[in-house]
């Protein structure tokens, strides 16, 4: 699998690799939605900032706790594909890393099973009654049930690429054998879903008079309008700031390889 993808490869295993490809950028929209939708909730409850509506309730975050449970849902829907091609194109690599991760892979389903559950009780109207710590404690388990998800994907694949650590991973139960090369790839993947992310909330807020956001400011409507191109800012700001340091990250990467 050295190979520049797709040539020199047999047709039928072309055509797995085109359509294995195809469906994980499918899932890969989505999951990053949902990733770094989970850190922005994180973020704009742990700081709220100074002005007359707190950035957890300034329209983003609005949609994103609106969308989220959807968006997991079509995550998980769109990523079975992806899986089912990884197990045929790397079933050596694959299903020697998940035994190797052992409770770790085993855990990552129940751990999605209750982000699920706790992105519908972030979306409720009475969380917005709750205490900051608890607010903060609601938005913080998410984002780490989807970190920890991205982590063990992260170290399945590190394992893969590297047979010859199998024995030595197995006997003593050290999955990571380069911590600087985990987290590189795993800050890339995190940084890399913010551009995703902020195309997706942009089309979202070209709907913003549908959206949730509040209907009462000091300068009326023109503070809305205002407060909605500032997001579509903030988006860009961020945006931009992921490409930069997934491109980083991904250079750091390539050379541990």
């Amino acid at each position: 699998m050295g190979r520049i993808f797709p040539f020199g490869f047999e047709s039928h295993l072309s055509f797995y690799l085109a359509v294995y490809v195809l469906t994980l950028v499918m899932h890969v929209f989505l999951m990053s939605y949902v990733l770094a939708g989970s850190l922005w909730l994180a973020w704009a409850t742990l700081f709220p900032g100074g002005g007359l509506i707190p950035r957890a309730k300034q329209p983003v975050a609005a949609i994103l706790r609106d969308w989220m449970p959807f968006a997991l849902s079509g995550a998980i829907t769109a990523g079975v594909a992806p899986l089912l091609f990884v197990q045929i194109l790397y079933r050596h690599q694959f299903y020697t890393a998940n035994l190797i991760l052992g409770w770790r892979w085993m855990v990552v389903i129940p751990v999605l099973v209750t982000a699920f559950y706790l992105l519908y009780i972030v979306k409720s109207r009475t969380v917005s009654h709750w205490s900051l710590p608890a607010r903060l404690g609601l938005s913080v388990s998410i984002a780490s049930c989807f970190l920890f998800v991205a982590f063990c994907w992260t170290a399945n694949h590190l394992l893969g690429l590297n047979p010859t650590t199998w024995p030595e991973a197995y006997r003593s139960g050290n999955t990571v054998r380069s911590s600087v090369a985990l987290m590189l790839r795993l800050v890339m993947w995190v940084a890399g879903t913010f551009p995703a992310l902020s195309i997706l909330a942009s089309w979202q807020l070209r709907g913003a008079e549908t959206c949730a956001v509040p209907s009462t400011t000091a300068r009326g409507e023109s503070d809305r309008t205002t407060l909605i191109r500032l997001e579509h800012r903030r988006l860009g700001t961020v945006s931009i700031a992921g490409l930069t340091l997934a491109f980083a990250c991904a250079t750091g990467y390539w050379t541990t390889l």
